[in-house]
């Protein structure tokens, strides 16, 4: 798999000469697969994500049902797969693949704002003849995540407690990862978004304290779950007072347990997106006064409503960002820098940030990162000459 940019430049007469031809810029970072054949595969309930499919006919661009994409205004796209299928094998169609991606903007301009939107090409190269071709699927299937509900709260409310009693499996893996990574963490403040969406991450927190338990107690002293606010409407969130946190010391999985849920069930209409993670580090910080740092379980979706109060947090924050694929949220990044802490996803610990001068540069989830007027910035894609190459493939 390689990763590469496409800068489309469009003029591509896509619409009737007796109209002005749009020039249109559109830069994506994609990842690149090659299967015999793409199998559409449903995204898993639990996450609160839904799909929608956007068909091309083979050897065409127009997309033959744009009308699906009016469901994607207002979401979160989290993936975006565009299939083809690579028949003849010795061609090259990238004007084509650019044509159906100017499709795509038209269609759901939105889909094209978030550089946070993990992109795949997919190449299918099973075709032996055009007939077997043609009978492949084509087009995009667009994952994203609805905004929070009351039912979809329930839902996932349901879902982490199957989990923690050990009647649902663990389908992602990101925090148990992390965590058994960094196996030298002790005596941990955890500090976890208890939010709509994070239930697979929660979960898996909750599943790793509870077998931690029965071997190194030591791990956990503390628990600080947030909601963003209870049931509390935007208009009375103010910023620091936005409330909805709860607080346990670690020692019994029963407690502990009983606190999450509690967390859940008070935030189950909380339908606004941007949570109050640093908050809670103010609360944390205060209510346990002994840890040395804090580990904050954090959505890499949601942006933080009190970001702005960054300062007030004085220990080392230590931040397991889920749902980081293709790029880590830029606010999640400066909170570690400005509280000497450190960033985790998935596959990656980024650590030694507060080493870091003016000038300095460095390296997350194949993104360049640089230190400016005291700041995070990013700087530039790590792309190698040969990277910057045309979608091909039919």
């Amino acid at each position: 798999m390689k990763n590469f940019f496409i800068l489309l430049l469009v003029g591509l007469g896509l619409i009737s000469p007796a109209q002005e031809k749009l020039n249109i810029n559109i830069k994506v970072k994609l990842d690149t697969v090659s299967v015999k054949k793409y199998k559409i595969e449903k995204p898993e309930k639990a996450f609160g994500l839904e799909q929608v499919v956007l068909k091309v006919p083979f050897g065409e661009h127009e997309i033959s049902n744009p009308e699906d994409a009016e469901v994607l205004k207002g979401n979160l796209i989290t993936s975006v797969d565009l299939i083809f299928t690579q028949y003849p094998a010795d061609e090259d169609f990238s004007e084509l693949n650019q044509k159906r991606m100017v499709m795509l903007y038209f269609a759901a301009p939105n889909i094209f704002s978030s550089n946070l939107t993990k992109w795949k090409l997919i190449s299918q190269t099973g075709a032996k003849n055009k007939t077997v071709a043609a009978g492949l699927f084509h087009g995009f299937v667009v994952t994203f995540r609805k905004p929070p509900s009351d039912v979809l709260s329930q839902e996932e409310s349901n879902y982490l407690n199957k989990l923690v009693r050990g009647n649902e499996s663990i389908k992602d893996s990101t925090v148990l990862k992390i965590l058994d990574r960094n196996e030298n963490w002790q005596n941990m403040c955890i500090v976890g978004d208890f939010t709509s969406s994070m239930s697979p991450y929660t979960g898996q927190l909750l599943c790793w304290y509870a077998l931690k338990m029965k071997s190194e107690k030591s791990k956990v002293k503390n628990f600080v779950f947030f909601n963003d606010g209870d049931d509390k409407p935007l208009s009375l969130k103010k910023l620091g007072e936005t409330g909805g946190i709860y607080s346990c010391t670690a020692g019994n999985v029963d407690s502990v347990i009983r606190c999450a849920m509690n967390t859940i069930r008070q935030g189950t209409a909380n339908f606004d997106l941007p949570e109050n993670d640093v908050e809670a580090l103010i609360y944390a910080q205060k209510k346990f006064p002994d840890a040395k740092e804090l580990y904050l379980v954090a959505d890499n979706w949601s942006n933080m409503r009190d970001y702005s109060l960054i300062s007030q947090v004085k220990k080392p924050v230590h931040v397991i960002l889920c749902g980081a694929t293709n790029e880590a949220n830029l606010q999640y990044i400066e909170l570690a820098y400005q509280t000497k802490g450190s960033v985790h996803t998935m596959e990656e610990d980024l650590e030694g940030l507060f080493k870091k001068r003016e000038g300095d540069t460095f390296e997350l989830l194949g993104n360049l990162y640089k230190i400016s007027g005291g700041k995070i910035i990013k700087a530039a894609e790590f792309l190698s000459e040969r990277q910057k190459i045309s979608t091909n493939g039919k």
